[in-house]
């Protein structure tokens, strides 16, 4: 509904009627309120009837046709680099000429989607070995002067931040660590689209900057890594079904926080492995 019950509270409405003790049956009757009063809807699971319902106008089918996409087992859908509460330490609106170039990245943001060629407008620190994808160690850090300089000024803040997971990496002394990095961090091609409050699917296709790839943001962007222009291309087209904006609509994630994340992707897409053409061998 869009009538504002609590007032001063930003947020969807649902009321709903259950019966105890008896099986769900489906369709469900679903109404929505919108300019120009109340719409009647049908609610299906999405695939199992443990899913989240897809919401189907009443010309809608209720026929679920897969969207297949051919992706490597290294290439499931990622979200961005996660700093956990230090973006002002780590992101950069310019690039900061006191920090060494090979660990600075360009960061998407909103005006990617707007330029039909990628100019960064934000930059990420990241201080990890490119070929293992894990935090530089204390003495690689102690060998690179301008890295030792920025940390020791803001170690107090890194070790502060909170959660489980990075917790675990400040016990293990690397306090400069962030989430959401692994070797798909560093593909030098990435499928990117915005995950978050969005009501299109729009993927786009990011390439190296200066030979530094481009990385999301959080929650904000989700991508597929790819390590060829070919494979890119081909997964880019793959993904320009109309049919995957519509059923993230119907699954009513419209605008809101978990409109294209990478689980619901995953569930979303059918993911087959690539078609490897092999060379024919004759004795």
């Amino acid at each position: 509904t869009n009538s504002k019950i609590f007032t001063g509270i930003g947020t969807s409405y649902c009321c709903a009627r259950f019966e105890m003790d008896k099986p769900q049956k489906f369709p469900v009757r679903y109404f929505r309120e919108a300019e120009g009063g109340w719409r009647k809807y049908s609610a299906v699971p999405f695939r199992q009837n443990s899913d989240p319902w897809r919401i189907l106008a009443l010309d809608d089918t209720d026929t679920l046709e897969p969207l297949e996409v051919r992706i490597g087992a290294q290439q499931k859908p990622r979200q961005g680099v996660n700093t956990c509460g230090a973006n002002s330490l780590f992101i950069f609106e310019t690039k900061p000429g006191f920090l060494p170039d090979e660990f600075l990245f360009p960061l998407a943001t909103k005006e990617q989607w707007k330029q039909e060629h990628a100019i960064p407008n934000r930059w990420i620190l990241l201080p990890y070995d490119r070929n293992t994808a894990k935090p530089l160690t204390p003495n690689q850090i102690g060998q690179i002067d301008e890295l030792r300089n920025y940390f020791d000024k803001i170690q107090v803040a890194l070790k502060a931040r909170r959660g489980t997971l990075i917790r675990t990496a400040i016990a293990k002394g690397l306090w400069w660590s962030l989430l959401g990095v692994g070797p798909y961090s560093f593909a030098p091609y990435k499928i990117m689209w915005e995950a978050y409050g969005m009501s299109q699917f729009t993927p786009i296709i990011l390439h190296e900057e200066d030979g530094q790839p481009w990385q999301g943001n959080q929650a904000m962007h989700a991508f597929i890594p790819c390590w060829s222009e070919a494979d890119a291309k081909r997964i880019h087209s793959e993904l320009q079904n109309p049919a995957i904006t519509a059923l993230l609509k119907q699954l009513n994630g419209d605008g809101k926080c978990n409109w294209a994340q990478p689980g619901k992707m995953m569930k979303v897409l059918t993911f087959a492995q690539p078609q490897l053409h092999q060379p024919l061998l004759f004795s």
